[in-house]
């Protein structure tokens, strides 16, 4: 055991050392007139929570703050550090027990997630979800730090994302997630490169490494996938293209596990297929498949847990079905539906939403989550959420 603790120190002091000494040598390199490109926004968000086993109405709403920064220097190296910063107030947070420490777990090998200050009714919060420093020559690109992995091709669903798996349901996490690790991309043509990532973990047993190889062929995009994920072997495959004037894509992912006494294998894959009518009606469906889902209740979601979802536990159930249909009312007007349905314990996850561009920068957002089934199912408890959100962006 001391053993284990002293190499898993050394490989942070290693890992840390490495991004500090790339931090300067990009500092040093940066020109002193160079300004950082910033962007960001600003938004309130508040919602209504009305749920069977509570008599009164919910009140939940939160001032989000996000700064993106991105540095260039010469020679091919830039570096971004992306900064989220938080206001929650409302009921949530005093009838939530360890609201507040929820919000502090980072799920990242360094902690740059912090509560600032607390109180019975309210939380401050403020996240580093991007910081890396990025370095390209030729066809060859390092990225080194917290960062974004998308392996994704479909739009609701990513069995191939080992790495920022999100919940559809978060709706008001555009960005989605960073991962700390290492990626490394050789580009071997104008559409297709090879891409190494390694995502350390404080247990060595939880760390990431795995290889992705995406091409275009038949006018599709392919990848094929494989390595080792955290406690599993995996090999996966996906593809991308057009089919009758629309778009049709595909997922699966194989995870076996690599002590075979503890776990089964699993299964992960998601169809989807997409369309866009000339008078602007979008339609989407698609499918999700685990084969060690439940096939009868799966068991309430939670919301604050989807925000750590991985590419293995997409669905507790066996079986996901998903449907949306957009309508641009007017150029600045956009009615949206999206429902989730569980075949297997008949539970069902419906959000109506209307957008509306107020200005080059202004927009403003009304939304509702609507859950239906039995209690235990996936979207069981009847619990009804209505958003509103107004969003400047900068």
């Amino acid at each position: 055991m001391r053993s284990a603790g002293k190499g898993q120190k050394q490989r942070q002091w290693f890992i840390s050392r490495s991004i500090w000494i790339s931090l300067l040598a990009f500092l040093a390199l940066t020109p002193r007139t160079a300004r950082p490109q910033i962007s960001g926004y600003t938004k309130h968000l508040h919602a209504v929570i009305v749920m069977p086993a509570c008599p009164e109405w919910l009140l939940s709403s939160m001032v989000h703050n996000r700064i993106d920064a991105t540095w260039h220097a010469a020679s091919g190296m830039q570096m971004t550090l992306g900064l989220r910063n938080r206001l929650i107030y409302g009921d949530l947070v005093s009838l939530i027990p360890h609201y507040a420490e929820t919000l502090e777990e980072d799920p990242g090998y360094w902690r740059w997630s912090r509560v600032i200050a607390d109180g019975s009714s309210w939380v401050v919060h403020s996240m580093i979800d991007r910081g890396y420093i990025d370095y390209t020559h030729r066809n060859w690109q390092l990225r080194l730090g917290r960062q974004r992995i998308n392996w994704g091709m479909n739009l609701v669903w990513n069995p191939n994302d080992l790495f920022n798996s999100f919940s559809y349901i978060d709706f008001d996490y555009e960005e989605r997630s960073g991962r700390d690790a290492v990626q490394v991309t050789c580009y071997t043509g104008a559409v297709s490169f090879l891409q190494a990532v390694y995502q350390p973990a404080e247990d060595a047993n939880e760390a990431v490494l795995a290889m992705l190889y995406r091409m275009n062929r038949w006018g599709y995009d392919l990848q094929v996938l494989g390595g080792r994920w955290a406690r599993d072997w995996v090999v996966g495959a996906g593809w991308s293209g057009q089919a009758g004037g629309g778009a049709v894509r595909g997922e699966w992912t194989w995870f076996h596990p690599r002590d075979t006494g503890m776990f089964r294998t699993t299964w992960i894959a998601s169809l989807s297929a997409d369309y866009t009518l000339r008078n602007g009606l979008y339609g989407q469906i698609s499918l999700l498949y685990n084969s060690a889902g439940k096939t009868d209740a799966a068991g309430a979601i939670d919301f604050l847990g989807e925000m750590y979802l991985t590419a293995k536990t997409l669905t507790r159930s066996r079986l996901n079905g998903f449907v949306q249909l957009r309508y641009p009312l007017t150029p600045l007007v956009t009615v949206d539906t999206a429902i989730i349905h569980n075949p297997c314990d008949h539970s069902c996850y419906v959000a109506p939403s209307l957008s509306v561009s107020l200005g080059d920068n202004l927009d403003f957002l009304l939304i509702g989550q609507f859950l239906s089934g039995d209690p235990g199912s996936e979207f069981g408890g009847d619990a009804k959420v209505g958003y509103t959100r107004l969003k400047w962006s900068f």
